[in-house]
């Protein structure tokens, strides 16, 4: 049946299944070699016709593959926006997650697939979908650096400020992986730069504890805030130090970072380099003006 599927032969599908063939039989081939049916084939490969013909002869529209896959998450994820739209019509369940917790509009966002992306949400993906690992499309956009899904994405009404119940926001994320070109466009689609998660966590702080570099300048080069704190007290050099990120410990201190400041428990960025044993970092601070006989609250 796949054969005759994937030659375009629709009258030898439609004479396979007179003769018995199960419209829903499994076979090797397709999502990782495994539990591909005639319907996911056909939806891959864009055809149609054979998609309509196979659902009306009584495939699942919603068999999964082993990956937890769906005719509709393959069609968005292989850019046929005509099929996408066939299965929707055929009563596709269109927020369906996969095995990975994913939905075909986080798929596609992940994949910086646009078009696809705004094929989904016409036709009535949820675009605030927060699936059972707290991850959205916009933030599954986002960690992946899909800056023109992001643009889409906000055009359509997602919210570019968005926690989610992990307490990630979408520009924190880019900053953590350092996508520079999307934390960009969430910046320009209406992101607040000092924006903070429930822990009072800055894309500025998140980025230095990464190291990513690249990141922390864009952030202080749109006014985002050196002395903002986190709930335990610490800010963004801070971080960095204990996180033994020598080269934005510099930058940030280049900038105005304060090497003195101390966190709630009574440490500063050198106390903490030092206590984790960051010898490279601990130089940095020194280099930058840090005192190594200074002593802190907490007698450090």
């Amino acid at each position: 049946l796949r054969a005759g599927n994937a030659e375009h032969a629709a009258e030898a599908i439609e004479a396979l299944l007179s003769r018995g063939a199960q419209v829903d039989a499994e076979a090797p081939g397709g999502d990782n070699g495994m539990h591909c049916t005639a319907l996911i084939e056909a939806a891959r490969l864009g055809m149609v016709d054979a998609v309509q013909r196979l659902v009306a002869r009584g495939a699942r529209v919603d068999h999964e593959t082993v990956e937890g896959n769906t005719a509709l998450i393959i069609a968005a994820a292989s850019g046929q926006l005509e099929t996408l739209a066939a299965v929707v019509s055929l009563g596709a369940s269109i927020d369906h997650e996969n095995k990975d917790g994913n939905t075909a509009l986080m798929l596609c966002a992940k994949q910086n697939l646009s078009e696809s992306c705004a094929a989904l949400i016409r036709h009535g993906a949820s675009i605030n979908h927060e699936n059972r690992f707290a991850r959205t499309a916009l933030l599954a956009a986002a960690e992946s650096g899909a800056a023109d899904v992001i643009m889409g994405m906000v055009g359509f009404g997602a919210m570019a400020e968005a926690e989610n119940a992990a307490g990630e926001t979408a520009l924190l994320l880019a900053a953590k992986n350092g996508r520079v070109p999307a934390m960009v466009t969430l910046l320009d689609c209406g992101a607040r730069v000092d924006t903070c998660n429930s822990e009072g966590e800055t894309a500025l702080m998140t980025a230095a504890a990464a190291g990513q570099g690249e990141a922390c300048m864009v952030l202080l080069e749109r006014g985002a805030t050196k002395r903002r704190q986190r709930k335990d007290g610490h800010v963004a050099i801070t971080l960095a130090a204990k996180a033994g990120q020598a080269h934005t410990c510099a930058l940030l201190l280049q900038h105005g970072s304060p090497h003195d400041h101390e966190t709630n428990e009574g440490d500063s960025a050198l106390t903490l380099a030092a206590s984790e044993g960051h010898l490279p970092t601990i130089g940095a601070l020194l280099q930058h003006g840090a005192q190594v006989d200074r002593e802190t609250r907490a007698g450090r």
